[in-house]
């Protein structure tokens, strides 16, 4: 018998394994062809694994030699740039692997944006909601017109719309998922005398107890809550629940921002049925914020509450002591530079993304390990567009991580451009961006919907052009 590539001792396995199967059968030797067929199958067997053994060392060889040049390249920072700790070492080179450690971006491969009329007036962001006994992910929208609407991504059809007479504001400035039957937002109002003393109030909107079929999703009425914890308006919400909603729906956390006070607190929440009974603040954040609070994150993994503020600053502190987790004394302001948002990476929850309200590096990546500050963060992109970047703008990661999508208004020509980065490449901050045009006028906000088997999600955008987008991407 011919053994091709097989080694010595594949030879004497297959044997071996012939000779007991010819013996085997009950006082009768097995056929010939018989003993060849199953010569043939383990012969490729053995050399199907035998391939895909080399595959698996060659994959570990080029992964090692990748580690190792990024961290001697990274050992050879300027003396000006930040250096994680000593004790953190081993955290530090999986940083390092996870951050600029391709030598080739991925490219998003996207289909048809299908696009609805929304809004009568500028929108100001959407985001992904999973609700209580719900496998879909549906979309909340809202706007300057006064509108809080529920979509359905994947129909690509709207679910329900709540106006501003039922808000009783003129419109909700911020939104966020308090619970898994419950979405927490702060009013906004117009210049007036009357609809200023509504500005900056906490309002909570349930779900009505119905069927958890989709088409059978609604939102109640509006629930106005007076917040005297804090000095003066409420500037910025943010749900505490992390990830996928779950848990117990009667009980939940949220966090929130002031203006003029500048505290970051965090709330619980008692709920029956679709109306919040008792909101309670149980912690304290200290912060150095030197202004108004404009963005909040709550990080579930190390249990962590990020906020940022007009005067460029981001703190990073514990959910349960209150206590600062950043290193004393650092430097961890940008001058003059309104932090607009902060979002968590969906795969690796120690990466930090934060939207700076300005010319040219608008996005920075920050790794918590090492304690590293927005103003010197481990990366630090955009697009040098000649003005600064609105703080409304909302940047998303997507849900594979990696991957940054950021809305950018880049002149008469350029509305409607969503640029995309791949955080992984060597050469992210260097090289220009892929885009892509889903609209026609200013992006505001993009957030995924989703994610299914084969890696396809759903953009979800809404445009100064009064629409709301949805476009499907694949990796």
């Amino acid at each position: 018998l011919e053994g091709g590539d097989d080694d010595e001792d594949g030879m004497e396995d297959t044997l071996a394994l012939v000779l007991s199967q010819w013996r085997s059968s009950s006082g009768e030797g097995l056929q010939l062809d018989n003993v060849w067929s199953v010569y043939e199958h383990q012969r490729r067997v053995h050399l199907k694994h035998k391939k895909l053994a080399e595959r698996a060392a060659e994959e570990m060889h080029r992964a090692a030699k990748m580690m190792q040049q990024m961290t001697r390249r990274y050992e050879l920072r300027p003396p000006g740039v930040h250096r994680p700790d000593p004790d953190l070492a081993s955290s530090t080179e999986r940083g390092v692997a996870e951050l600029l450690s391709n030598n080739k971006a991925a490219r998003p491969f996207q289909f048809a944006t299908t696009l609805r009329s929304a809004f009568r007036l500028k929108p100001r962001a959407a985001f992904a909601c999973h609700f209580e006994g719900m496998e879909e992910t549906v979309s909340v929208a809202y706007g300057m017109d006064g509108t809080v609407q529920l979509w359905d991504p994947q129909a690509r059809e709207q679910i329900q719309v709540l106006t501003k007479d039922q808000l009783g504001v003129d419109f909700a400035e911020h939104m966020t998922q308090a619970t898994p039957s419950l979405l927490a937002a702060v009013s906004g109002a117009r210049s007036t005398a009357c609809s200023l003393e509504n500005q900056g109030r906490l309002m909570f909107i349930g779900r009505k107890p119905l069927s958890v079929r989709r088409e059978n999703i609604s939102l109640g009425a509006a629930q106005h809550w007076h917040a005297p914890a804090h000095d003066g308006f409420v500037s910025v919400v943010e749900g505490m629940m992390g990830g996928r909603a779950g848990g117990d729906h009667e009980r939940g956390m949220m966090v929130s921002g002031g203006v003029s006070d500048r505290k970051v607190l965090v709330w619980s929440l008692r709920v029956s049925g679709s109306q919040v009974t008792k909101a309670d603040v149980v912690q304290q954040m200290q912060t150095r914020h030197g202004s108004r609070v404009t963005a909040l994150c709550y990080e579930p993994c190390y249990a962590r509450v990020l906020s940022g503020s007009e005067s460029g600053r981001i703190s990073i502190n514990d959910a349960e002591t209150g206590q600062s987790a950043t290193t004393a004394g650092s430097d961890d302001r940008l001058q003059n530079r309104v932090i607009g948002s902060i979002a968590i990476c969906p795969t690796s929850p120690h990466l930090v993304m934060a939207s700076c309200a300005q010319p040219g590096s608008q996005i920075r990546i920050m790794d918590m390990r090492q304690r590293q500050s927005v103003a010197q963060p481990a990366l630090a992109f955009g697009l040098d567009t000649g003005r600064t970047q609105s703080r409304y703008a909302r940047p998303a990661w997507h849900p594979a991580g990696g991957l940054v999508f950021c809305p950018f208004r880049c002149g008469l020509s350029g509305d409607g451009v969503v640029a995309i980065w791949d955080t992984r490449y060597a050469r992210c901050a260097d090289d220009a961006p892929q885009t892509y045009q889903p609209h026609k006028a200013t992006v505001w906000s993009v957030s995924f919907a989703g994610q299914d088997r084969a890696g396809k999600t759903t953009m979800v955008t809404v445009s100064g052009d009064h629409n709301i987008g949805f476009t499907d991407f694949r990796i």
